[in-house]
């Protein structure tokens, strides 16, 4: 649904799969839905995603990435306002 710019949708279903109960499932949700909000402008938001992503699965290498992208993306945002 992201790839086709259903962001809305894409959100709806990544946020369901986050009440699954299997780690590994769980956390490439709250990956995903990360991801989906952070095309969304939603950065604080992704960026508790992803924070809880890394929760679950600590040495998730994907998640890391995102989060560091998300936190450079928020102190640029804010050095411009």
């Amino acid at each position: 649904m992201a790839k086709k710019g259903d962001f809305p949708g894409a959100e709806q279903s990544h946020r369901k799969a986050t009440q699954c109960s299997k780690g590994e499932v769980q956390d490439e949700a709250y990956l995903n839905l990360g991801l989906v909000l952070r095309c969304q402008e939603r950065y604080e938001e992704a960026l508790e995603c992803l924070t809880k992503a890394l929760e679950l699965t600590p040495d998730y290498q994907e998640a890391k990435g995102a989060k560091l992208h998300i936190e450079k993306t928020i102190a640029y945002v804010k050095s411009q306002a």
